[in-house]
């Protein structure tokens, strides 16, 4: 039994916009940066306090007293990492 090679389509393909890519997106970061988050600070027993944390993901970068230094202190992270971020979330 002889096997015969199926005909080609005669349909034109679309044209890619960098032929000598290979269709592959240029990798970029893998994982996204986590927004830079302004929210009440909890200690670790669990307890809320007056404070107001910054945090990037899981991680607290600064404790601060007023939610205006706070929200200072990300919008100017924001702006050296050119991250969005959320806003400060309500307090409890």
């Amino acid at each position: 039994m002889r096997i015969m090679p199926t005909p080609r389509s005669t349909k034109a393909r679309p044209v890619e916009a960098n032929p000598g890519s290979g269709g592959h997106k240029p990798a970029t970061n893998p994982q996204p940066e986590p927004p830079i988050v302004v929210r009440r600070y909890v200690k670790p027993n669990g307890w809320t306090t007056r404070y107001w944390a910054v945090y990037t993901g899981q991680e607290l970068l600064a404790v601060v007293v007023y939610k205006k230094g706070a929200e200072a202190v990300a919008d100017k992270l924001r702006g050296l990492m050119g991250v969005a971020g959320v806003k400060a979330k309500p307090s409890v």
